[in-house]
């Protein structure tokens, strides 16, 4: 049977893989740095005690651009600094829509020149997090793949608390992207974040 279109058509798709768009994750929280690993999940889309509470996350401050061969091509250095001036990557002004808080603009990289990290400070508030994943939001929607898991990046049990920056390495699929973060509390209480990205091309900076 063919699905038209809609949620019956989200809820039988094939999940969309977090790799498509990531080359590396890693999670930093002013001391140590956790890399994120791929993993097949069988939680992400299902809520532990039955029901979502909202996110506590929030984006801290402004991201920023770094290019990771600056010893060898200090010409990358200044291409991020270009970035970083050039383009406002979030805005986090009180007067903004708060639907538009979490719009987020990030540089990706061509797959054969990686050179360009992107840290998005955030912070998870007081509470702590056993459980922290990040993949395809509309992943939430489906039903998994034919094992019922979803592909996500895991940071590991933590515990995760309080201000952290997530590091991302992102990769050619340049556009908009709907990313989810979901925490597990300690408590079993499951939430998503989502983050509104838009993957920028490096070349756009002259």
């Amino acid at each position: 049977m063919k699905f038209p279109g809609g949620w019956l058509s989200l809820e039988n798709s094939n999940p969309m893989p977090i790799s498509d768009f990531m080359t590396y994750a890693a999670l930093f929280n002013g001391s140590t740095t956790t890399d994120g690993q791929i993993v097949m999940s069988d939680v992400y889309n299902t809520p532990t005690g039955g029901t979502w509470v909202s996110s506590p996350i929030s984006i801290s401050t402004e991201p920023s651009v770094i290019a990771v061969d600056t010893p060898n091509d200090v010409t990358q250095q200044i291409i991020a600094d270009s970035m970083n001036m050039q383009t406002k990557m979030a805005n986090l002004a009180s007067s903004v829509a708060p639907p538009l808080v979490n719009l987020v603009y990030l540089y990706g990289n061509f797959s054969d020149q990686l050179r360009y990290m992107c840290y998005l400070p955030i912070d998870l508030g007081g509470s702590s997090y056993d459980l922290f994943q990040v993949s395809v939001l509309e992943n939430v929607g489906t039903q998994g793949d034919m094992h019922g898991n979803i592909e996500v990046v895991d940071f590991g049990a933590g515990p995760h608390t309080g201000p952290q920056t997530l590091q991302l390495m992102l990769s050619e699929n340049m556009g908009p992207v709907n990313l989810g973060i979901r925490l597990e509390s300690t408590t079993n209480q499951s939430s998503i974040f989502e983050l509104k990205l838009v993957i920028l091309p490096p070349n756009s900076i002259r």
